[in-house]
Parts: structure tokens; C-alpha cells; sequence
């Protein structure tokens, strides 16, 4: 009789604690506050606790972003070494240790919401050497609640901030369009009067200023052009098209721009390569993946090579474009298709921004990285979806 009312008794807490969770879970809106108190009530639940809970999350990097410690017993290095264990095989690890003639055992318990891995649960105890089963049923379920509310309030966390970002994005779109139009009108009929002055002045000092003020005038055109671009963003229009045609388009237009120091090596697929894009589109990505491979280059002050491949797989198509100039800043690779972020000394930032939503709205990635070997530079590979007959 004595051990069945301890065992109601025991229940009568758990499912108390459980009630506590939920609570927690309704009223808490602070997220540190929310991990640990409901770190106590998990290690509450378990009889004769004398020890550690820690809370690992795989959106921190599977870092500890939470820990509740009465008494912590083995070093780090171990502790990690079982929540990588656990996450990997993607079920509960338990190991009993001996350590000064004490035992105390380790236990590292997946956190489930959604169907996949959130997070580690890891306590190490001298308190449950043989972990009743009532218990661990306890900590499943008590970390099971606390990973899919955990998980959704990530959720709607990201849910808000990008609902803030769209809202943001949407007003100062239609402030840059304004300004973008206003600003296009004076400085196109200012470039057709510079024209027709160039046309009068033969030779001498003047004319290199007005080809200098015509020059600036069109860069500035190009650059307005891209900033209405950017801002009003048109659905694509798909065809389907020869991706290799569309290249060699922005080859031929690009390398009119491109100085004579730089080499243009160019090694295409030999077949067609079929894909329903917006032809105009994809030609200003590509147009705009060479001009930042001739300016990288540029920068360098130095001879360079840009290299424009594309293949295909049984999925996909792929166009790469290599250029041997500066590089970017590692620390900024979070940075590079955000709008108006550059690390040119000149031009908007809109470039790469451009490029990224064209391609997305293409059902296609695109990806930058530096080239680590010993010409250097930057490599951004595009990757389009292959069209197939159905």
C-alpha cells in the first residue's frame, strides 16, 4: 500500500509539473525565462535530482543557450561529445559513470518538434543510477511539449521579423521607385545635350570633358535603371530558351565594357541548355555577375582573367563566373545579397540583390564564394532548374 501511494503520489507531481509547463508555456513571454523555468520543472520531475540540466539548440549552432547546474560533474569536452552522439544517431544516450567511488549517470535526449531534431536535453545526475521508467516517460513527454512550443515560438519569431522586413521592403521600394523616375527624366535629356555637343566639338580640351560628363551621365542612367529594377521587381515572363544563348548575349554586350587587360575564357556546354527563364531577365544577372568580375579585377589595378563555364546534371543547369580580382571580406558572405550593401568604393549594392530575387523568382540559387587557390578571386555559380518534357 505504502509503495502504490507513493507511486500515485509521485504521478500526482509529474502531471502537476507537466500542468506548470503549460503554464509557463501560455504565460511566459521572455525567452531565457521560458527555457529555464521549464529546465526546472524537467529536472523537478525526476525523484532525488542532485545535479545538472542544459538545454542545447541546433538554430544556435547546437550551443548551450540554456542550463540549470546544482552540481556539475563531468568536464565539457564529455558532455559535448554525448549531445553530438545523440544528435547524430538521433535517439536517447544514456551512459553510468563511476567517478571518486560515486556513481551518477549521463543522459542526452533528442528534442523532437515537427518531425525533426530542435535540440539536446542533456542532464547528468548522481540522483536516478537506475532511471526509473515512470521517469524517463516523464522527461519524454516534458521535453517533447517543450520542443514543439519552443520550436513554434522560433516560428513566429521569424514569422514577425519578416513581416516587419516585407513591410519595410515595401515602402522604401516605392519611395526608390519615385525618386529612381524623377531622378531618370532630367539626367537623360542632360545626356542627349551632352551627345549633341560632342557631335559640334571636333577635337581639343572640350571635347574630353563633354565625353568625360556623357560617360558619368550614362553610368548614372545604368544606375537608376538598376535602382527601378530592383524596386518594382516584375513576375518573369518564361519561355523556354537556350540558358547558353542568354550568355553568350551578356558576353557580347559585357565585354564591350571590359578593358583589354582582361582575358575572357569562356568553356560553355556544347548542347542547348533548355530551361523555362525570362530571357531578359537572366541576361541582366548575367550582365551583372561579369561587370562585378571585371570591376573586382579592376580594383586589383592588375591584369585578370574571368572564366565562364556552364554544364548541366540530371536536374539542373549551372553557369559559373570566375574572376581573378580582390575577393570579398569573409565576415560579410551573411551580407553580399542584401540590398544596397557593397564593398566597392563606388556603384549602389544593388547588383547581387537584383540577381538573388530574379533567380529565385526562376526557381533558381545563386551562390558566391572566394576561390581559394593561387589566382585568387571570387566565383558566383547560378543554378537553374532543367527543363523536361512531361
Amino acid at each position: 500500500v505504502e509503495s502504490l501511494a507513493n507511486q500515485v503520489a509521485s504521478l500526482a507531481h509529474k502531471l502537476s509539473l507537466i500542468y506548470w509547463m503549460s503554464r509557463i508555456i501560455q504565460e511566459e513571454t521572455e525567452v531565457n525565462l521560458f527555457f529555464r523555468k521549464s529546465l526546472i520543472c524537467l529536472l523537478e520531475g525526476i525523484r532525488g535530482a542532485r545535479g545538472c540540466i542544459y538545454l542545447y539548440l541546433i538554430n544556435s549552432g547546437l550551443e548551450k543557450v540554456a542550463e540549470l547546474s546544482l552540481r556539475e560533474i563531468t568536464p565539457y569536452e564529455q558532455e559535448k561529445k554525448l549531445v553530438l552522439e545523440a544528435y547524430s544517431h538521433g535517439r536517447t544516450i544514456i551512459r553510468r559513470e563511476v567517478v571518486n567511488q560515486e556513481k551518477y549517470t549521463l543522459l542526452a535526449l533528442p528534442l523532437r518538434a515537427h518531425k525533426k531534431i530542435t535540440g539536446i536535453l542533456y542532464i547528468e545526475n548522481t540522483g536516478f543510477q537506475n532511471l526509473e521508467s515512470e521517469d524517463f516517460h516523464f522527461l519524454n513527454i516534458g521535453a517533447n511539449i517543450f520542443a514543439v512550443n519552443a520550436e513554434n515560438r522560433r516560428l513566429i519569431h521569424h514569422l514577425k521579423k519578416t513581416q516587419k522586413n516585407l513591410e519595410e521592403y515595401s515602402a522604401s521600394s516605392e519611395i526608390l521607385a519615385s525618386i529612381a523616375h524623377e531622378l531618370k527624366n532630367p539626367i537623360t535629356t542632360a545626356s542627349g545635350f551632352a551627345e549633341l555637343l560632342l557631335k559640334k566639338e571636333e577635337n581639343g580640351g572640350k571635347k574630353k570633358h563633354l565625353e568625360f560628363i556623357d560617360k558619368e551621365l550614362l553610368r548614372s542612367v545604368k544606375i537608376i535603371e538598376n535602382m527601378l529594377s530592383f524596386a518594382r521587381k516584375r513576375k518573369p515572363s518564361l519561355c523556354l530558351e537556350d540558358v547558353n544563348q542568354v550568355l553568350l548575349d551578356a558576353l557580347k554586350r559585357e565585354e564591350l565594357n571590359m578593358p583589354r587587360t582582361i582575358e575572357l575564357k569562356t568553356e560553355l556546354n556544347p548542347h542547348p541548355l533548355m530551361a523555362e527563364v525570362d530571357f531578359i531577365q537572366l541576361e541582366q544577372v548575367f550582365i551583372n555577375l561579369l561587370k562585378n568580375a571585371s570591376e573586382a579585377i579592376q580594383e586589383t589595378q592588375m591584369a585578370g582573367k574571368i572564366y565562364v563555364k556552364s554544364w548541366q546534371d540530371e536536374n539542373s543547369i549551372y553557369i559559373s563566373i570566375r574572376d581573378t580580382g580582390i575577393g570579398f571580406p569573409e565576415k560579410e558572405s551573411s551580407n553580399i545579397f542584401k540590398p544596397f550593401f557593397t564593398t566597392k568604393s563606388f556603384g549602389t549594392g544593388l547588383g547581387l540583390s537584383l540577381c538573388y530575387h530574379i533567380l529565385e523568382a526562376h526557381h533558381g540559387q545563386i551562390f558566391l564564394k572566394n576561390v581559394k587557390d593561387e589566382e585568387g578571386g571570387v566565383e558566383a555559380l547560378v543554378r537553374l532548374p532543367l527543363f523536361r518534357e512531361t
